[in-house]
């Protein structure tokens, strides 16, 4: 296991984000939900901060990787489910 160095600052903005839920990406970068800014934020392991994902979005609330590193978006807002390849294209599966 790794262990990572993140700063308070990014913790604090990593709880006060209102987080539904975060994964860990094989490079042990953090991805974590944003409902209030319907994005999808992530943490890399130096600490920086980025938006991830934010265009489609519709109040996302849970993300799940596959074992063939494909990201899935569960979107509450337009009941969805979006599946997300390694080239981050987005295409809705149900």
């Amino acid at each position: 296991m790794r262990i990572v160095n993140i700063s308070r600052l990014h913790v604090a903005a990593f709880v006060m984000a209102l987080i539904s839920l975060a994964v860990v990406t094989s490079h042990a970068d953090i991805l974590y939900v944003t409902t209030l800014g319907n994005t999808i934020d992530k943490i890399t392991s130096d600490g920086v901060v980025s938006v991830f994902a934010s265009s489609g979005l519709n109040n996302p609330r849970g993300l799940a990787f596959d074992s063939a590193g494909n990201l899935y978006v569960a979107n509450n807002g337009s009941n969805t489910v979006e599946k997300s390849g390694a080239a981050r294209s987005r295409r809705p599966i149900s």
